[in-house]
């Protein structure tokens, strides 16, 4: 044999023996016998303190593609970069995840190799190639630098008749090859950004709370979106629908009454619905009443930095109808008589520090990346001296001179002070925190959050006929509402969709041409990550 030829062979025979050492070491590295593993804690050296980033990564099978978020710890606040920095204030699931790794006890190593991954669902999400079958969920716990304190692929529970928070799950370590049986509670690892909000925005409390609420006050009504492209939207435009005022009547019970109803005719003439009232505690009124604790919100927005500042000092200068031009596009606009208002409707709480919170409903969002229909909504606090205690009038001089009067009118000032800084400090809080987000609900909610006239507030003893007699709330708008109800079939078939003029969620002002065009480029809309593909069904 030639000298070239057993050198070529003698690289070749190197080259193979190079390749089985890889093969064998790479990437799989266990750092201890696999056996010593059992009844022993996964992670030796975990430490939550050191955590500065969550990372949770999962499979979307509908969609084909890979979902993530991502969580920042900064100044001890977790917020979520992709949305704009929002602060993600579910403490409870963040805390939930940042100890699921405590002493995660190995029950069993069930696997050793690499070819059971799929059958055991450990695959990587990140590292999948060809069918997604067999994928994991992957949770990334990283440090202020990020780098990598803890991660863990959680695969198929070991019973699937098991699946709560108490299950068994089979997991595998990123890198490693081996498969282990533990306990994790699977549940808390989502992907959905409306998970890691606390979804009472503005801490209301029907009973016992932060913002006990003493009055809710609702204006429904529609306005046809073609008018907000001039920005003076005036009464004769806009279809009252109903007003209510709801009161408390035993904070700590959350027990409540209807103070005034008030519905309008097609001509706008209002008529004052004196009879039938029942406790809007009643289904679906306590619906209404446990949406306003409970917003469903699902993505956010934000407001222009112009506009931030002028939401921020509501309460020294309020709203005109120049700062609130950039937002008609997505059905806000400002009202000369009512001022800033939205297409399908607004809230007003008064709590019992005598905030007024606002919650105004407005369009449909038109640009977004998946199927769900998203409506925009903007919350705000004002305050409203009538509901402070009377200002006393000052002292004539002759009164100056009687010392009772004088203490009586210290007093009296001193109350009437001391609650005007309290609803101040409550409002501007509210707008400090608030002024820059553009929240969005799932539409579905907007006839929870928007009701209808009939099954909110009257009982059956007034007949359907006599109201719609009355009001003319349920004509030809209720015929209209008929084939589109019917090709919506997600939506809630109950009575209350049945008594709202418009279909649920869907208002003329959603039909106007003008609302189909793109949210003004100044608007992060146009950033939003997620979002409704689709425009109203009724168009």
């Amino acid at each position: 044999m030639s000298g070239p030829i057993r050198t070529t062979l003698l690289i070749a025979l190197i080259a193979i023996f190079s390749s089985l050492i890889a093969a064998y070491y790479y990437p799989w590295q266990q750092t201890e016998a696999l056996a010593d593993t059992e009844g022993k804690p996964l992670f030796k050296e975990y430490s939550t303190a050191r955590i500065k980033e969550i990372k949770i990564q999962s499979f979307n099978e509908e969609k084909r593609q890979l979902d993530q978020i991502v969580l920042k710890n900064r100044g001890n606040t977790w917020i979520v970069p992709a949305q704009f920095d929002h602060i993600a204030d579910r403490n409870i699931l963040i805390s939930a995840i940042t100890t699921s790794l405590n002493n995660l006890e190995v029950i069993k190593v069930e696997s050793e190799e690499q070819k059971d991954h799929q059958e055991y669902g450990v695959v990587d999400p990140v590292e999948y190639q060809g069918d997604p079958i067999g994928i994991g969920t992957k949770l990334v716990m990283s440090d202020i630098n990020g780098r990598d304190i803890a991660s863990l692929i959680i695969g198929k529970p070991v019973d699937d008749k098991k699946t709560g928070p108490d299950a068994n799950y089979y997991v595998r370590r990123p890198g490693q090859p081996a498969i282990y049986e533990v306990k994790f509670n699977k549940q808390i690892l989502t992907t959905e950004f409306a998970n890691w909000l606390n979804p009472n925005r503005f801490r209301l409390a029907l009973g016992r709370g932060d913002q006990i609420m003493n009055t809710v006050r609702l204006r429904n009504y529609l306005v046809d979106a073609k008018i907000l492209a001039d920005n003076d939207p005036s009464n004769d435009k806009k279809t009252n629908l109903f007003t209510a005022e709801l009161e408390t009547v035993n904070n700590n019970q959350g027990q409540w009454k209807t103070r005034k109803l008030v519905a309008y005719k097609k001509d706008g003439t209002p008529v004052e619905l004196s009879g039938g009232l029942r406790p809007p505690t009643m289904q679906p009124g306590h619906r209404f009443l446990q949406f306003l604790v409970n917003l469903p919100i699902i993505d956010v927005a934000i407001k222009p930095d112009e506009m931030v500042q002028r939401f921020k000092n509501l309460v020294a200068s309020p709203l005109t109808a120049p700062d609130v031009k950039s937002l008609n596009e997505i059905g806000f606009y400002f009202d000369k008589e009512t001022g800033f208002e939205g297409s399908r409707g607004h809230i007003e709480i008064e709590t019992q520090n005598r905030t007024i919170l606002h919650i105004v409903l407005g369009g449909i969002q038109t640009q977004s990346s998946d199927s769900q229909i998203k409506r925009f909504i903007i919350g705000y606090a004002t305050i409203d001296e009538k509901n402070l205690p009377a200002k006393p009038k000052p002292l004539t001089a002759e009164e100056e001179k009687d010392p009772d009067k004088k203490v009586k009118y210290g007093l009296a000032l001193k109350d009437y002070n001391n609650a005007l800084n309290i609803a101040k400090n409550s409002a501007n809080e509210i707008n400090q925190q608030f002024a820059k987000w553009i929240y969005l609900i799932d539409d579905q909610a907007t006839q929870f959050m928007s009701p209808g006239l009939k099954d909110l507030f009257l009982q059956s003893t007034l007949s359907l006929e006599k109201l719609e007699e009355k009001t003319d709330g349920g004509s030809d708008a209720e015929k209209k509402k008929g084939d589109a109800d019917k090709s919506n079939k997600k939506l809630d078939k109950s009575d209350t969709e049945k008594s709202n003029p418009s279909p649920s969620g869907k208002s003329e002002s959603d039909k106007s041409p003008s609302n189909q065009s793109e949210p003004a480029k100044n608007l992060p809309a146009d950033k939003s990550k997620s979002g409704s593909g689709k425009t109203d069904k009724n168009k």
